[in-house]
């Protein structure tokens, strides 16, 4: 999931529990996730079924049993849950849960939660909950892999300093010449890659390794200069978006030490420094930066692609010319 949670609402009276889902897009918000709701007043959910059968398209389905004129929650649910097997669902009513266990197994629908509207809030938070945690276990997997290749970097460092700090025979001498020698031809071939596709203006190398994350911030932001009307609020909100990469940076290395007897996760550091902690609230602080920073960029993107773009640019310096 990206930093969107997206809830699927399938109620003929949404307003009812407009309350609830505004605690609960108060709840996602401090978890870094912002709620992106999609409602359905009754029976007709044919535009949001995938027919995949995956569930990729909903972080989180809710069906209320009675959708008026008749149409039973229950029906609508069967069918949902075939085009989104593995989606997790609230099937709630004023209804005893009971009732509502009763509705579904009748229709053969298996892996739904039942509330009564009475505790929804608190169904909803706990499943928003299950669905994030999956999210941050994926993270937490994905820091473990990096910060076993950043302790191998590191043994390696450390094992390389040891050896040229140490006794120097004619064959570590010899091998280090190698490194030496083959580290210069790659940068210097990297270089000459740079510079020629530069021949061709900045244009050349967008594409290239070299032009990194902060390379295409720094560009954007002095094109966002020429503007006619210049999103002043949005820049300011990026000021320090070199910040954040370091934080995205520091994600990428992340390392697991045992302090205190407990394991605990911290970004990479240089000799004598101890790094930054990465923990739950780390983490909620570095996706709530994220969302404001994409949001600030992309409107900043959408003034400069409006004004300077292939189609809006050309079209005002024909007429120019003209």
């Amino acid at each position: 999931m990206r930093l969107v949670f997206r809830l699927l609402v399938v109620d003929d009276n949404a307003r009812g529990i407009e309350p609830v889902l505004l605690n609960l897009g108060e709840h996602l918000e401090a978890k870094g996730f912002e709620l992106f709701r999609t409602v359905r007043p009754g029976a007709d959910v044919d535009d949001v079924s995938e027919p995949s059968g995956k569930g990729r398209k909903y972080d989180l389905v809710m069906v209320d049993y009675d959708l008026g004129q008749g149409t039973n929650g229950a029906d609508v649910l069967a069918g949902l849950r075939q085009s989104m097997e593995y989606t997790e669902m609230v099937f709630y009513s004023m209804a005893p849960p009971t009732d509502l266990y009763k509705k579904i197994a009748a229709r053969g629908v298996q892996g739904v939660f039942v509330a009564e509207r009475e505790g929804l809030l608190a169904v909803l938070r706990e499943l928003a909950d299950i669905v994030i945690g999956k999210a941050v276990d994926l993270t937490h997997t994905r820091g473990l892999a990096m910060a076993e290749v950043a302790d191998i970097d590191a043994l390696m460092t450390r094992t390389i300093r040891s050896a040229l700090s140490g006794v120097i025979t004619s064959c570590v001498e010899k091998q280090a010449n190698r490194v030496r020698k083959k580290l210069k031809s790659d940068k210097e071939r990297a270089v000459r890659k740079l510079v020629k596709g530069l021949e061709g203006g900045v244009l050349g190398v967008v594409d290239e390794p070299l032009f990194d994350s902060n390379h295409k911030w720094r560009a954007v932001r002095k094109l966002a200069e020429c503007l006619t009307r210049v999103p002043e609020a949005e820049l300011r909100t990026v000021e320090c978006y070199d910040a954040l990469l370091k934080k995205r940076n520091d994600l990428a290395h992340v390392r697991a030490t045992e302090e205190k007897g407990v394991e605990v996760l911290r970004s990479a550091a240089a000799t004598g420094e101890v790094g930054t902690v990465i923990d739950d609230a780390w983490m909620s602080t570095l996706r709530q930066e994220l969302r404001e920073h994409r949001k600030a960029i992309e409107v900043v993107c959408a003034a400069i692609e409006s004004e300077f773009g292939d189609t809006g640019g050309q079209e005002k310096d024909r007429e120019a010319k003209t």
